[in-house]
């Protein structure tokens, strides 16, 4: 989250309310600022001193593809307004079409202009099926998409594999989701140590769920957190998952 203030001198037009950053996240470029105010600050009316003038820069704001949520409004220390605002963050790279596009943790198309990719480190999803949405801000409705990215949350926030090179990827496959291929798993991460984390996501019955196979990583890691073993493969589909 980003602190953010809204205007500084009493009775300021909302139209013409500079605003300000305590922090900028190192990937996205400040340029933005002044964009955000041309597109959705610009042609508000009123002043900031009116009943609703918070409530009404939130919303505006909240259109902007670049932010995730605005968490608070509230008055500044000077006459204005205060918001708590979070940017959607890069998470990974989606191929489509010979070329590839950004999505936030939530499959959340993002915009190409203002993100500093290279301050970013994210895998490529592969394999997924559905078209992009026309719109950035909008939320990529692909379900292998989905299946990849909840798989890279938890392997990026889960304690005892957040740290290892498990969640280091490079790459997800989720071409195989719906067991097109039934010798096949449905998900594989490959890992910048060029070891394939081999997943089933579907639920159907006989597999493990999610839940247990990260129980599985865990324990393989807990023993060789940088996966140095030689190993092709972890194949987290079966009781003892580390392949050959």
């Amino acid at each position: 989250s980003v602190a953010l203030a809204v205007g500084s001198q009493p009775g300021l037009a909302l139209s013409r309310a500079p605003l300000s950053l305590e922090e900028f996240p190192v990937w996205l470029d400040p340029a933005l600022m002044p964009e955000l105010h041309r597109l959705y600050l610009a042609r508000l009316e009123g002043g900031l001193t009116d009943r609703h003038a918070a409530r009404r820069v939130a919303e505006a704001l909240a259109k902007a593809p670049w932010i995730r949520s605005v968490d608070s409004v509230s008055p500044s220390t000077a006459p204005g307004i205060a918001l708590a605002i979070t940017f959607r963050k890069p998470a990974a790279r989606v191929a489509w079409g010979g070329s590839t596009a950004w999505v936030d943790e939530d499959g959340v198309l993002l915009p190409k202009a203002f993100y500093r990719l290279t301050a970013v480190s994210g895998p490529t999803i592969h394999g997924v099926r559905r078209p992009p949405p026309k719109a950035a801000g909008v939320r990529w409705e692909d379900p292998g998409l989905q299946a990849g990215l909840e798989v890279l949350r938890r392997l990026r926030s889960e304690e005892g594999i957040r740290a290892s090179r498990a969640s280091d990827l490079a790459a997800i496959d989720v071409g195989n989701l719906g067991e097109r291929k039934v010798d096949q798993p449905e998900l594989v991460c490959m890992t910048r140590s060029r070891t394939a984390l081999r997943f089933s996501v579907s639920g159907k019955p006989g597999r493990p769920t999610l839940d247990e196979q990260i129980g599985r990583l865990r324990q393989v890691v807990s023993v060789d957190p940088q996966l140095a073993l030689p190993k092709r493969y972890v194949d987290l589909r079966f009781d003892r998952p580390v392949g050959a």
